[in-house]
């Protein structure tokens, strides 16, 4: 897992290196950028929940790894995946015990090829005990972003959406690759 962009993926990398919850890519990311929130280690909002968050792509590409950035407890299994725009699986790791505190913990994936438009990056997680590093933008403004949520800690094959309640967008990154063409 030695390849995956440096660890400040989360607020420097190039923009064609990574998809971020809280880069430019991400309508919920700017929002939180622009109104200048900082980011925390926080509780994850409840047990067996599942939170998307859209994000654009630019230009066709591979994903090969996703990372969390881990708050100051680790607990219960974390799922993370991308989903198209219309709530289906493209990928994810499957239920993978969250391990280490205060640092990003990478996730290899199947290469999966995304082209330009929409997609989510989903989050799960089966404890609400359990911290991630985050930003707390409001849940209203959440919803007027597109942030969904699902009462399931895996990714389902298609997403049930519900209107996300809490505040609370985690630091999940994608990690690219360029498609040769």
């Amino acid at each position: 897992m030695g390849d995956f962009p440096s660890s400040q993926v989360f607020w420097s990398a190039p923009p064609d290196a990574v998809i971020s919850t809280m880069g430019r890519n991400s309508v919920a990311g700017r929002v939180g950028q622009c109104q200048g929130l900082t980011s925390a280690s926080g509780v994850w909002p409840a047990a067996t929940r599942t939170l998307y968050i859209p994000v654009q792509v630019e230009q066709t590409c591979i994903a090969y790894q996703m990372a969390t950035y881990n708050g100051t407890v680790a607990a219960g299994n974390t799922d993370v995946g991308i989903m198209d725009e219309n709530g289906a699986r493209l990928v994810s790791i499957g239920p993978t015990a969250q391990a280490g505190t205060s640092v990003v913990q990478v996730f290899d994936i199947a290469d999966t090829t995304l082209t330009p438009g929409t997609y989510l990056i989903a989050c799960g997680q089966t404890l609400g005990t359990s911290t991630f590093f985050r930003t707390q933008p409001s849940a209203i403004i959440l919803r007027a972003c597109g942030v969904g949520q699902e009462a399931v800690s895996t990714i389902p094959a298609t997403a049930t959406f519900a209107n996300v309640t809490a505040a609370y967008v985690p630091h999940v990154v994608v990690a690219l690759k360029s498609l040769a063409l």
